[in-house]
């Protein structure tokens, strides 16, 4: 299973591949809920669960609240259309299972690191005269 996750503090989102340990323990989840980092072996991290796609590429969704597949049908209505237009979608629902492939995450605590590269912002003066 691979843990997709993304760091506020950093601005960078990374990937991890977890194995059949990390996999277990994220088994049974939902979509919106808190893991410790230490499930994915990041032990001073704290993430919440934002989505993720099943092995065939189908998102999960969080409005279902099961693991199977279903088709919904959803209407979508675009800048120039009158009228709004309905189609048939399949999704997974919003709990992670053994057919899960891909988990996204947000971390929501994280250890205070400033990266090397980064300087503190600056506000820029415009060009020119200054009256």
């Amino acid at each position: 299973m691979k843990f997709n996750y993304s760091n506020p503090a950093t601005g960078k989102t990374e990937s991890k591949d977890l194995g059949d340990e990390g996999k277990a323990l994220l088994i049974g989840k939902r979509i919106g809920d808190e893991i410790d980092g230490s499930a994915v072996g990041m032990a001073e991290y704290t993430f919440r669960i934002t989505g993720g796609s099943d092995s065939n590429g189908f998102p999960l969704d969080r409005s279902i609240r099961s693991s199977a597949k279903i088709k919904t049908l959803r209407m979508r209505k675009g800048k120039k259309d009158k009228v709004a237009t309905r189609k048939k979608v399949i999704v997974r629902g919003n709990i992670i299972a053994e057919d899960t492939a891909v988990v996204n995450a947000v971390a929501i605590k994280y250890p205070n690191v400033k990266e090397e590269g980064k300087q503190e912002s600056k506000e820029e003066k415009p060009e020119g005269n200054e009256a």
